[in-house]
């Protein structure tokens, strides 16, 4: 066989072998990964320091928004995201506008949202989450 003949061959067994794959029902995708929160305040610019400065976050609150990033990454993995952009054109007076809103949402609670591993790292919470 030819060097031709084979790259002629090789889309068409892949996609035999993609349609004659059956997946295995009896295991579950398991969705995984490292999410990390702050418990220390990031330092703010001498402009922005006023009354609304960050303080020190209570270690309930650090868990509560490690846990809340990773309910909305893994949603957004899931179900994914519908956005609109119009980009800024000065000349036709169009302001720029972006704007983010998710088709799903694992519910806060959820128990299958899972954590493991947790540990600090200096100032930061660390946890893998499923």
């Amino acid at each position: 066989m030819t060097p031709r003949v084979a790259r002629a061959f090789s889309p068409a067994f892949l996609l035999l072998a993609l349609l004659t794959t059956v997946p295995a029902s009896s295991q579950e995708l398991v969705l995984r990964s490292e999410f990390w929160a702050e418990s220390e305040p990031i330092p703010a610019l001498p402009s922005v320091v006023g009354d609304a400065s960050p303080g020190p976050a209570v270690p309930g609150e650090v868990a509560q928004s490690l846990l809340e990033e990773g309910r909305r990454v893994f949603s957004a993995m899931v179900w994914g995201f519908e956005f609109v952009y119009v980009p800024y054109d000065k000349a036709r007076g169009v302001p720029e506008t972006f704007r983010v809103t998710p088709l799903g949402e694992i519910a806060w609670g959820d128990p299958r949202l899972t954590c493991s591993e947790m540990r600090t790292y200096g100032t930061q919470l660390r946890a893998y989450l499923e």
